[in-house]
């Protein structure tokens, strides 16, 4: 265990000095630093403190979150209620790592009430590891509201992905007609998880000619031709041939 802490004192170091580099300034990391063995009492008053840097309060969680700290649950997710992006992130990052179930209402709170979509976008993150199936009538409603920002639609696709597939089949299918192209990308991802389902089938062979793309570059059609190849690279190797 000792040397568990020591490697990610380590870390922590490195993370903190890249931090202090980048804004070339001498801001004190004692109060980080001295942490070894972390403390998670005081990495929880750090991380709640919003007088502090943004970005030591950013760290504090990534922390806290390798050290699957349970005691920070309600702290990270009020974290997730401040106009914060990284903040938000990474404090959802952190309540991925910690899979803690008592967070799934306050998560889906965030997700349908929060008013700023970083906050929203994480909320939709954690379910990737977090999977309480409490979550998936909301995952799903947020994958197919067309009001909602793509990139959270996008998150609430990828934590439904390959997750009870005969249960959110239908939604994929729904959102592969989507207008947003990082709705129709991650629908073609979920499609090619649901197994051999003739009606995933028949929609990644409609995907294969979309040349809409994600933030990546990756185009829908590469991903829905990624999933028929393997499905039968033969067949598709012929069809090809013929085109």
């Amino acid at each position: 265990m000792q040397a568990t802490h020591s490697k990610l004192h380590r870390r922590i170091r490195e993370e903190l000095a890249s931090w202090q580099a980048s804004r070339g300034n001498e801001t004190p990391l004692r109060e980080l630093v001295i942490i070894d063995p972390p403390d998670i009492e005081a990495l929880i008053r750090i991380c709640s403190d919003r007088k502090r840097p943004p970005e030591m309060r950013r760290i504090a969680a990534v922390v806290l979150g390798r050290l699957r700290a349970r005691k920070a649950v309600d702290m990270l997710i009020s974290n997730m209620w401040e106009d914060q992006p990284d903040l938000a992130l990474s404090s959802g990052a952190a309540l991925g790592t910690i899979r803690s179930r008592g967070a799934t209402g306050h998560l889906l709170c965030i997700l349908r009430e929060c008013p700023f979509p970083a906050s929203r976008e994480a909320a939709a993150m954690v379910f990737k590891e977090l999977k309480d199936g409490r979550a998936i009538g909301a995952l799903e409603r947020t994958l197919l509201d067309s009001s909602e920002l793509s990139r959270v639609r996008f998150q609430a696709g990828a934590a439904l992905a390959g997750w009870k597939p005969d249960r959110t089949l239908p939604a994929f299918l729904k959102a592969s007609s989507d207008e947003s192209a990082e709705v129709r990308y991650i629908s073609a991802y979920a499609l090619g998880l649901s197994g051999r389902d003739d009606r995933a089938v028949a929609a990644l062979e409609r995907l294969a000619s979309d040349q809409g793309a994600d933030p990546s570059g990756s185009t829908v059609g590469e991903q829905a031709t990624e999933w028929l190849d393997m499905r039968s690279p033969q067949k598709r190797s012929r069809q090809l041939r013929k085109e």
